[in-house]
Order: structure tokens, then C-alpha cells, then sequence
């Protein structure tokens, strides 16, 4: 990634079955100026600040299992190197 460009990338879950699917940062922080989508795990923005940035992307699922409502937690550690602008 770099200063003010675009950046777009998917943090995906391979939890494969039927209810709702949620992602939120668990720990650290993103770069300045980008954020994740919380119903498709799409990470974009265009980074204000150079740095390296480690932060956890938790995925939650809930699902209904007869009357109760059953959540799996699931979260990963990413990296990403924020270059100056060209």
C-alpha cells in the first residue's frame, strides 16, 4: 500500500454454512484512512500515513441452531506496510 492510493483486498473466511457472517478489527489498528466492510470482509481506503500497521481482523458467525442463537469466533493477524507516495 502506499500514501493516498487506493487499496483494496478481501480478508476472507472459510466458514461455509447458512446465517450471518460479521468482521471487525480485534486488536491493533488499521492505517489511517482505511477500514473493513463488517458484511464482506473487504478491506479499502487510501492510507494517510506511512508505517507498518499489525492488527487482528476477528470473524464472527451466528447462526440459529432450534431456538438459540450459536456465534463462532474466529480472528488472524495481518501486516501491511504503508509506503510513502510516489
Amino acid at each position: 500500500a502506499r500514501v493516498g492510493e487506493a487499496y483494496d483486498g478481501s480478508i476472507a473466511s472459510n466458514i461455509n454454512a447458512t446465517g450471518t457472517l460479521a468482521y471487525s478489527v480485534a486488536g491493533g489498528s488499521l492505517p489511517e484512512g482505511m477500514e473493513i466492510a463488517a458484511d464482506t470482509g473487504l478491506l479499502t481506503g487510501a492510507p494517510t500515513t506511512e508505517g507498518t500497521y499489525t492488527f487482528q481482523i476477528a470473524a464472527t458467525f451466528t447462526s440459529k441452531q432450534g431456538w438459540r442463537s450459536v456465534s463462532t469466533y474466529v480472528s488472524e493477524e495481518f501486516t501491511i506496510t504503508v509506503r510513502p507516495a510516489n
